[in-house]
């Protein structure tokens, strides 16, 4: 029988938060196409020149996080927390009439697009993430 102390950390909790985080980067990567669509269409100005940086910044950070999570880099929490803190961010300023360029979220909108960023942040905060993650590099 193997005792509780030296089994190795199960991995649900974090491999469930990296689909989570991939999940909302994707939809970043989706946005991000849109608003490169939409510069060329209509102009680009320094607002939505700087709402195009931070969303590539965000769906460069959720994405990459989650792959190394996945392979338990201790650094992939850290990517993955900031990166779905600012995506969460930039939801409420979208949510609160702060978008810049021609749409805005809605109520569902917000729901669908937030709720996977929401859970991947729970997630990746959960201390069983972290033991999972930090059990790699003691090994």
């Amino acid at each position: 029988m193997v005792s509780a102390q030296t089994s190795e950390p199960r991995s649900g909790t974090a491999i469930t938060a990296a689909v989570f985080a991939a999940i909302s980067g994707f939809f970043h990567a989706f946005g991000l196409i849109v608003m490169v669509l939409d510069a060329f269409d209509s102009g680009l100005t320094v607002a939505s020149a700087f709402t195009l940086v931070v969303n590539a910044a965000v769906c460069v950070a959720l994405l990459v996080g989650a792959v190394h999570l996945c392979v338990r880099r201790p650094y992939a929490r850290l990517l993955l927390i900031g990166g779905e803190v600012a995506a969460l961010l930039m939801y409420v300023v979208f949510a609160t009439g702060f978008a810049v360029g021609t749409g805005s979220f809605t109520g569902r909108a917000l729901l669908v697009i937030g709720a996977p960023a929401v859970l991947a942040l729970l997630l990746t905060l959960a201390p069983s993430t972290r033991r999972w993650v930090t059990s790699a590099t003691t090994r």
